[in-house]
């Protein structure tokens, strides 16, 4: 591979740890441990990731782990939710945020569950994921990891609603409307399990948050054409361009200009008062906040 050299081969401790090194000639690289029971996919994820350009370490066993995180500093960690007889993956979580909060962890698995998602997000994982991870995803995996923020498990469940309206923010600042939760994963580099249970920890929908985003991208969108906010809607079917219209606070043939706030308070999607003021502080600090006329506090 262009640009890379082989400093190091494998090797294997008394503690079941296989490393893989290599280094870009500016040294510019990101070291990630991967947990995981099953030789097989260790093999697989390490090979894939190594030849990417990525410092790899491997080991099968949560000792293993336990002694890498006491030794080594890693950027990312791919953490396999069942460990056989070494119990569950989410217990890693607790000593990577121990140990060194700047580690993205994501939680692998291949007998997930919306609880299990929603548990590991609140122990501070970025992501969940579930496998099969073929080729370039577990690469794709890594890359998503490392443009989030990371997120010490002794922050507060506003933690994670900070997390959840900066998401919503995204879809306010969407170029096209995005009508999915899986274009709304895509446009956060976020997959579809993680994003739910983000969604899940703070006791929000996820349909009604990207909902409440659709109908504010529609206000924004408004205010800078001469078309009415059901105009920047892509919905076809015309009950349910309604439904979102009246959830989401957007009077159909307002007889004034439709406000940011207005629609905040009419709206019924998102009931939570915390929610609601962590997006208006999420949205005060991104240009669009001159769009909807968001005063400082």
């Amino acid at each position: 591979m262009s640009g890379i050299t082989w400093l190091a081969g494998q090797h294997r401790n008394d503690s079941g740890v296989q490393r893989h090194v290599i280094r870009t000639q500016n040294n510019a690289l990101n070291r990630v441990l991967v947990v995981d029971d099953d030789p097989g996919t260790l093999a697989g994820f390490e090979g894939i990731l190594s030849e990417s350009g990525y410092d790899v370490t491997t080991t099968e066993t949560r000792d293993g782990a336990l002694s890498m995180i006491e030794a080594s500093r890693f950027d990312v960690a791919l953490v396999d939710l069942c460990l056989g007889d070494d119990g569950n993956g989410l217990d890693l979580l607790g000593e990577f945020r121990r140990k060194d909060s700047n580690t993205r962890c994501v939680i692998v698995t291949g007998f997930g569950s919306i609880e299990c998602a929603v548990e590991a997000m609140r122990l501070g994982a970025v992501d969940f994921v579930e496998k099969p991870l073929i080729g370039m995803d577990v690469v794709r995996v890594v890359e998503r990891a490392l443009s989030m923020a990371v997120w010490s498990s002794n922050l507060a469940t506003s933690g994670l609603i900070e997390r959840w309206a900066k998401a919503v923010v995204r879809i306010i600042e969407s170029e096209r409307d995005l009508k999915t939760q899986g274009a709304w994963g895509r446009a956060i580099g976020m997959s579809p399990p993680a994003l739910r249970a983000w969604c899940r920890a703070v006791g929000l929908s996820t349909k009604r948050s990207l909902d409440l985003g659709r109908a504010l991208r529609a206000i924004a969108q408004s205010k800078v054409t001469t078309r009415p906010p059901q105009a920047h809607l892509d919905i076809v079917d015309p009950r349910t361009l309604k439904r979102l219209l009246v959830e989401g606070g957007i009077d159909s043939q307002p007889a004034a200009p439709v406000s940011f706030e207005d629609v905040l308070t009419r709206q019924s999607l998102i009931c939570d008062d915390a929610a609601i003021a962590e997006l208006r502080r999420a949205i005060r600090q991104r240009p669009i906040a001159s769009i909807l006329s968001i005063a400082s506090p």
